[in-house]
């Protein structure tokens, strides 16, 4: 047997928040917003400025975030946490080709390094994940460095980042 509300403008206030949520009325949690830096070179590590860096959601192609790099080749892009598509378009006069880096990882605070190779020579794709010598994924961050065969100790192409999965995309200029 029910009794009766001792107290009627609550037991109302408690009825209208039940019908509210109901309703789907109630305000749903926020995403948590993510970051990313970085900073975008060329092959001899010498920063590139004016570069989009964007945010593209796989699921639907569409931009959710953009930003652009200063003289020091650094930037800085605003998204909800999330995976993302990171696209780095130079400009069109810059002579270096737009890389994709598929499926980042952006967190609260999250760092991806890109080369830029020009657009004129041979690109060479990579994509995977970086893992240690017994097959473990790598701890983030990660760095790859690729040094062709015979030459200097000079890399021919980095890629670093800290990703949840160390999943990365990279693109190189073939050194033979």
């Amino acid at each position: 047997m029910l009794r009766p509300c001792r107290r009627p403008l609550v037991c109302w206030m408690l009825v209208l928040f039940a019908v509210a949520a109901l309703l789907g009325l109630a305000e749903p949690a926020a995403a948590a917003e993510g970051r990313l830096t970085g900073q975008v070179t060329d092959g001899a590590a010498n920063p590139l400025a004016g570069v989009a860096v964007e945010l593209i959601d796989p699921g639907a192609a569409t931009v959710v975030g953009r930003g652009m790099t200063d003289d020091a080749g650094r930037y800085q892009v605003r998204a909800s946490t999330g995976t993302y598509d990171v696209r780095v378009t130079p400009p069109a006069s810059s002579g270096f080709a737009t890389t994709v880096v598929g499926a980042f990882a952006v967190g609260t605070d999250s760092t991806l390094d890109v080369v830029l190779a020009r657009s004129d020579a041979e690109l060479v794709v990579l994509s995977g994940v970086a893992r240690d010598r017994g097959g473990a994924p790598l701890p983030q961050p990660t760095s790859v460095h690729l040094y062709p065969t015979g030459a200097g100790l000079a890399p021919a192409a980095s890629l670093t980042g800290r990703a949840a999965t160390g999943c990365g995309s990279s693109v190189a200029r073939p050194t033979s």
